[in-house]
């Protein structure tokens, strides 16, 4: 399959570092972003829902984001959107990721927002595909409780980070993609490509030792006695030298 060209735009001050360059490089068969740009400055929210809180509502949005002929739009913002969610389709060709809340519960438990973007992107891309190349809210509103998948409907925002290390794509989604006629080896793509959005490792390690501490409290314990065994060792080894001379 050639893969789906993307459009990145920042929408105004996204208030924290992204490094966007991580997602140009990104190696994927099924998406390319093709380029990066930016807007210094956008006019704020105009919508107002019920508790007073301002946000961009679809057709500012769509007013706001260019279209690109032959690619998909992705535009990223840190001001709240319409529904307070944090992805939103705009047009059958635009969308729009949100970091407002989104950035200080990913980075609270140790994520990156570039592995936030990331997941979205393959959550948009996928939409795209299944809906023939078209984007719509009734497609990426399909969501459901299953907290790897790329389509967890995430009803509390936080249960966004189940999905930020090694997504997948459950397989009642999997049943729907494959009632449609598919670009070749899509899914066996995205199978390959969905781990690569994994956490850092020095985090999977800590993870690993909270979750297993009498394990790790005796694993400890045998490296120390192993240690003290090497240093007796050494310091023996240096007596009997000196010894020699």
């Amino acid at each position: 399959m050639s893969p789906i060209k993307i459009s990145l735009l920042k929408l105004g001050n996204l208030k924290h570092p992204i490094d966007l360059e991580r997602m140009k490089s990104w190696k994927s068969n099924i998406f390319e972003i093709t380029e990066i740009k930016e807007t210094s400055a956008i006019q704020g929210p105009s919508d107002e829902d019920g508790n007073g809180i301002a946000f961009y509502g679809d057709t500012t949005l769509d007013s706001i984001i260019p279209a690109k002929a032959g690619k998909l739009t992705v535009a990223l913002i840190a001001a709240p959107l319409e529904g307070n969610f944090y992805l939103r389709p705009i047009s059958e060709s635009k969308a729009i990721i949100s970091l407002y809340e989104m950035a200080d519960i990913i980075r609270a438990y140790n994520y990156t927002i570039e592995n936030y973007i990331l997941r979205n992107l393959y959550t948009i891309v996928t939409a795209y595909v299944f809906a023939d190349q078209k984007l719509s809210e009734k497609i990426l509103a399909l969501g459901h409780p299953h907290q790897r998948c790329l389509f967890d409907m995430n009803l509390e925002k936080g249960d966004i980070i189940f999905s930020l290390h090694k997504p997948i794509l459950c397989d009642t989604c999997r049943g729907k993609m494959r009632t449609k006629a598919l670009p070749h080896n899509f899914l066996n793509h995205l199978d390959r490509e969905l781990p690569q959005i994994r956490r850092a490792r020095y985090y999977q390690i800590a993870d690993w030792i909270k979750n297993h501490p009498l394990i790790s409290l005796f694993s400890a314990s045998l490296f120390a006695v192993f240690l003290n065994l090497v240093a007796s060792g050494v310091y023996e080894l240096g007596k009997n030298l000196i010894g020699l001379k």
